[in-house]
């Protein structure tokens, strides 16, 4: 009987799930990951959880939006958007 203990998976929220993360070049898997924006507008870039694209989208602007995957560490480490 094996006993070696096993890390629990952590709760996922809506935009996140576990999957392969490239880095440095190299391939790890079940990683937890988390969908993501990239908003551009006049030189200024934000990034966010790809369900609150709607929130810092306002109306009567041009944007450019990119949608992309990260892992969730790595997004936590960003510093928090503070408004156009």
């Amino acid at each position: 009987m094996s006993t070696e203990l096993k890390q629990a998976a952590p709760l996922l929220g809506p935009d996140e799930f576990m999957g392969t993360a490239i880095i440095n070049g190299h391939a790890y898997g079940n990683r937890h990951m988390i969908r993501v924006a990239r908003v551009s507008v006049d030189g200024n870039v934000c990034t966010v959880p790809l369900s609150g694209l709607v929130d810092v989208i306002e109306g009567g602007g041009k944007y450019e939006v990119e949608v992309d995957s990260m892992t969730k560490a790595a997004f936590d480490r960003m510093e928090e958007f503070q408004g156009w």
